[in-house]
């Protein structure tokens, strides 16, 4: 009897006589997978339609720290 069995998150097999499963993990995987597929799916939309990343999701350097950063980093 292995966690998966008592999870429920066996597919394609049949359970051997000795397993039992108390639980439905197959289910739960397949609605993460469809959100995690869904989730991808608009982030490439947003990326491709220039919506993601913007102004909202960007930080910038305050003036001179750029500068300032690259000096220190060639007396390094």
């Amino acid at each position: 009897l292995f966690f998966e069995d008592i999870c429920g998150e066996t597919s394609g097999i049949k359970m051997p006589r000795h397993a039992k499963s108390w639980g439905d993990g197959n289910k739960i995987k397949i609605e993460l997978n469809n959100e995690r597929s869904n989730a991808i799916k608009g982030f490439k939309d947003d990326v491709e339609s220039g919506d993601y990343p913007n102004s909202n999701h960007t930080v910038d350097m305050l003036p001179g720290e750029k500068e300032a950063l690259l000096e220190k980093l060639d007396n390094f």
